[in-house]
């Protein structure tokens, strides 16, 4: 009998640079911290074939060696399977560098990894060997998750990594930052040209949505290395040890515990991409609970880090966790008062249990306030028949009572679904058998589409006509000379409504969304994409994950998404042909990172045929958006939502759109 080959556990990527050209500074401690990487990733997910890893060093990562390698060994290598676990490491200098005026990078800058021969001249001519700017990385990655599938996790010790050098400091301790080296207009424009044209054969979740990335340290920070004994990276030196901790639970750690677990001095680890509850080392298809950080004061009073802004009020049931990977339940609490970004809890009627003074929490069941309302026209008892679900859900024979969803007989053994929302009930329509196993989880996860597409605050000020703290535009875009997409229209949205003809041409056009700050507040920014077809909420934006994590969105700069440097185009074409809805967007700012992945679910009916592979899915699929904001100030907390709305069709009655505009404002 043939025995079978054995697969590798991961697929490793490791370039770690002590020695370095003309101009730079050496570091000492990058192939320690490589080595131990590798010796960590076998001890935690098992030890994996050579042929799986890849390790590049000192003379031998230059430029040119690190982006062959990368399409030789990673994206162009068979024995790699949609899914499997890919890792890329780095240990090196980073820098920054001025941003190709084409590039229209915000802030002009781009955050680069710095190969062993930057900055000597190049054999051909044309000035000297430039850095990695994040933006082929980026670039790199994306093509590499169309090819591989997205179970990629990059790991970079160098400063600015959370953009993407470790510190020169004093005596033991040493920075790694390096030297800066002019980037043409033309740099890497091919690579960046594939990334942005190749067909996508899946749905991408915006920005980083090709990989997590882990992160040494913010963006404007130092990543330092340590001298006092063996040389090491503080980051690498606390990862591997925590993850040898994790080991016998590692199939059940999130990323955001990993990161939420390190606490290092001087540096804040970050993660980006996500979502920060996916597993570690899975893909993004297997998620922990969503848990935020829960304090007891000395006076026994519970403090936990969610409120207003994430949806929480009086009455919110929360789960206590022992610590962040959700694996030791404690008992539930119940949310007393809510405020803005954060709620006092007290102990249930029956509830008692020791709850550390520092501990996690998350949402076990909303209030009777955030019930969906059912019309039925057959028996449909949500208690006797056994259901469970994170939200009320009230059953009533009175159509007229029913604000939510309507379920009728349609056949001897089939329920005819469909949303009572001005918005949505155009176009979620859906038929399911009637002893569907699924019906509690469906209704549940409606409800949560309900609740967070329609929440806001409880003052209901209307910011439209007074000004907003943030905006947003959607743009077509147009092929640049330099591999870099360019707006090529003017904003589309109008009454924060967008109407794209759906014909072929604009179908396949790829499409971008800017998010502009107006204000003179840092913020941080979360977009949520909802599609009423089939209940589905995504993340196209949001910031990354670590403590004290510095606002992404700037006073009075932009986010870019789908061009400039903020990931691949997005495509108004639909994966399932029967698919007419709006898909609406969520803006929600605030000024304190926060944290909103529990918003995000997966489709609550599994309606969608496998992504096509044509030119027509070439970009992130997106297909609707409406704006209208309020705004909530409490001694300079500020939060606000802004709700739009983009329409693709081959010809709109204007009753719709009409019914749109109408429709986003609450």
């Amino acid at each position: 009998m043939t025995q079978k080959m054995r697969r590798p556990s991961y697929f490793l990527l490791s370039i770690a640079i002590n020695e370095y050209a003309e101009g730079m500074r050496n570091l000492a401690g990058c192939l320690n911290d490589a080595d131990d990487f590798k010796s960590c990733l076998d001890e935690i997910l098992g030890r994996t074939l050579p042929s799986a890893v890849r390790s590049l060093t000192n003379s031998g990562a230059t430029r040119s060696a690190i982006i062959t390698t990368f399409y030789e060994h990673l994206i162009h290598n068979p024995n790699i399977l949609p899914g499997d676990t890919i890792i890329i490491y780095y240990a090196g200098h980073g820098s920054q560098a001025p941003a190709p005026a084409e590039w229209h990078v915000p802030g002009g800058m781009v955050e680069t990894l710095c190969p062993a021969d930057q900055g000597v001249m190049c054999p051909q001519g044309g000035g000297c060997v430039p850095g990695i700017p994040d933006v082929t990385l980026n670039a790199l990655l994306s093509i590499l998750a169309r090819e591989k599938g997205n179970n990629i996790t990059f790991v970079c010790d160098s400063c600015h990594s959370g953009g993407v050098d470790r510190d020169p400091g004093n005596g033991l301790n040493f920075i790694r930052r390096g030297s800066t080296v002019e980037l043409r207009d033309k740099t890497d424009s091919e690579i960046l040209r594939q990334a942005n044209n190749e067909a996508l054969k899946f749905r991408l979740r915006g920005n980083f949505s090709s990989h997590v990335l882990l992160a040494a340290c913010a963006a404007e920070e130092n990543a330092i290395e340590d001298r006092s004994g063996t040389p090491r990276g503080v980051f690498t030196r606390a990862l591997t040890h925590e993850l040898r901790g994790l080991r016998d639970r590692i199939a059940f750690t999130t990323y955001f515990s990993l990161i939420a677990s390190l606490k290092l001095y001087g540096q804040r680890p970050q993660c980006e991409g996500g979502p920060a509850n996916c597993f570690l080392f899975s893909g993004r298809d297997k998620f922990g609970p969503c848990v935020f950080p829960l304090t007891r004061d000395d006076d026994g009073d519970f403090t936990v880090r969610v409120g207003h802004a994430h949806g929480v009020i009086e009455g919110t049931e929360m789960t206590v966790y022992w610590e962040a990977s959700a694996l030791r339940r404690l008992g539930v609490l119940v949310v007393q008062s809510a405020e803005t970004f954060s709620s006092k809890l007290c102990r249930g009627s029956g509830e008692d249990f020791d709850v550390p003074k520092e501990a996690w929490a998350g949402i076990h069941r909303w209030p009777d306030a955030t019930a969906l309302t059912i019309y039925t026209d057959f028996p449909l008892d949500i208690q006797t028949n056994g259901l469970e679900s994170a939200y009320p859900l009230t059953v009533t024979p009175n159509e007229s009572d029913a604000h939510s969803l309507r379920l009728v007989r349609s056949g001897p053994a089939q329920i005819e679904m469909e949303s009572r929302d001005v918005l949505l009930a155009p176009h979620s329509k859906h038929t399911l058998s009637l002893g569907d196993t699924r019906l509690c989880l469906i209704l549940s996860k409606i409800a949560h589409f309900h609740y967070h597409l329609r929440r806001h605050h409880k003052s209901g000020t209307n910011l439209l006509a007074e000004g907003k703290l943030a905006v947003l535009h959607l743009y077509r875009l147009k092929d640049g000379n330099n591999g870099m997409c360019l707006v090529s229209t003017r904003d589309l949205f109008k009454n924060n409504v967008a109407h794209v003809e759906g014909t072929d041409t604009d179908s396949m056009a790829g499409y971008g969304i800017e998010i502009q700050n107006k204000s003179s507040f840092h913020l941080y920014a979360y977009l949520f994409a909802f599609n009423p077809f089939d209940y589905s909420i995504e993340t196209l934006f949001m910031p990354p994950v670590g403590l004290n994590v510095p606002p992404p969105l700037k006073s009075h700069q932009s986010i870019k998404i789908g061009y400039n440097g903020g990931g691949p185009p997005l495509s108004l074409t639909r994966r399932d042909p029967s698919d007419t809805a709006p898909l609406l967007l969520k803006l929600i700012v605030c000024t304190e990172n926060v944290g909103m992945h529990h918003m995000e679910q997966s489709p609550a009916l599994d309606l969608s045929p496998e992504p096509a592979t044509s030119a027509d899915s070439r970009y992130t699929t997106l297909d609707s958006v409406n704006s209208r904001v309020f705004l909530q100030r409490q001694s300079g907390i500020m939060w606000e939502t802004s709700l739009a709305a983009i329409k693709v069709s081959p010809a709109t009655k204007s009753g719709f759109m009409k019914t749109l505009r109408t429709g986003i404002h609450f």
